[in-house]
């Protein structure tokens, strides 16, 4: 009898193990490019580790410097578009000066964080993304990687802007 990992817990286990990586530490998976706003980019990456296959719309393809990789891929408002219009995933929302414990027990490892800051796009445009690493006592912690973070907890003290989190169905669910 051997052990089965589902794909959440793969998604999630590639997020603990990249999430602490940048281009110059020799952390991150040299399977594919570190970009400067690399969190999206990591998020895909989180999610093809956990089963979700590439396709016309959310691909990557490595070729020297730049690659021609798909919107939805590489920025956080695509691939929220993506995972919830084409994908048909649902969403739990914290609207602005809302609390991360009124969604967690909706919220589940593996699941995707999307930020939505007003400071810099306008409301209802996606701006940064993360994957959730895991849920305790009420909080929220996540693995992101343009700033290195693994189980980092969903704070929004002060944050202006809404959080969106996309409850991702993986293929073995």
């Amino acid at each position: 009898m051997g052990w089965y990992v589902s794909g959440r817990m793969k998604a999630v286990n590639y997020g603990l193990i990249y999430g602490n990586g940048t281009k110059d530490n020799g952390l991150a998976n040299p399977a594919y490019e570190f970009w400067g706003s690399n969190c999206t980019n990591f998020v895909s990456q989180c999610l093809v580790a956990g089963g979700l296959q590439q396709d016309k719309k959310w691909f990557y393809a490595k070729s020297g410097i730049f690659s021609p990789n798909s919107v939805a891929w590489g920025t956080a408002d695509g691939l929220y578009r993506y995972l919830v219009n084409d994908k048909g995933f649902d969403v739990s929302y914290i609207a602005k000066g809302g609390s991360v414990s009124s969604i967690a027990d909706n919220v589940r490892p593996g699941d995707v964080i999307f930020w939505n800051n007003f400071d810099e796009v306008a409301p209802g445009f996606m701006n940064h993304s993360a994957i959730v690493s895991k849920v305790e006592n009420g909080m929220i912690y996540y693995c992101g990687n343009t700033n290195p973070a693994v189980d980092k907890a969903l704070n929004l003290d002060g944050y202006n802007g809404d959080i969106y989190i996309v409850h991702v169905k993986y293929p073995d669910e």
